[in-house]
C-alpha cells in the first residue's frame, strides 16, 4: 500500500476542525427570516375557464364542482417498516395520536373521521 502524502487527512470533507468561524457568532448575526404560512388563495380565473372549456360537468353543477375543488384534502400518512416496528407504531397511533385528535375537537363540531385504510 505505501505511505500517504504529507498533509493527507482521511474523510477531510467531514472534518470538525474550526475553519475560522464561530457557529454561535454566525447564529447571532443571522436574523430569522421565517414567516408563518399564509392561507392559500383558491381563486384563479384561468383555472375556472380551463374547466369550463373542458365541459367536465353540466353547467348547473359547475359552481358546486369548483367549490368542491377548493376544499382541503384529508391528511394521510403511511406506517412502514418491519412487522414488529410497524405494529408498535400502529399501536402508538391508535392509542395516543387518534385519541389526542378526537379530544382536541370542539364538542359542537363533528368528530374527525379517522380510520386505517385496508390494504
Amino acid at each position: 500500500m505505501g505511505r500517504r502524502k504529507a498533509g493527507f487527512r482521511k474523510n477531510h470533507h467531514f472534518s470538525h476542525k474550526n475553519r475560522g468561524t464561530n457557529k454561535q457568532q454566525t447564529k447571532q448575526n443571522k436574523t430569522d427570516s421565517r414567516k408563518p404560512y399564509s392561507d392559500i388563495i383558491r381563486e384563479n380565473d384561468n383555472f375556472v375557464k380551463y374547466y369550463q372549456i373542458q365541459n367536465v360537468c353540466k353547467k348547473e353543477e359547475f359552481e358546486e364542482f369548483i367549490t368542491s375543488l377548493k376544499t382541503d384534502l384529508p391528511s394521510t400518512f403511511r406506517i412502514t417498516g418491519s412487522k414488529g416496528v410497524a405494529n408498535k407504531m400502529l399501536e402508538i397511533v391508535q392509542e395516543q395520536l387518534i385519541k389526542d385528535c378526537i379530544d382536541q375537537t370542539d364538542p359542537s363540531e363533528k368528530p374527525p373521521n379517522i380510520f386505517p385504510l385496508p390494504w
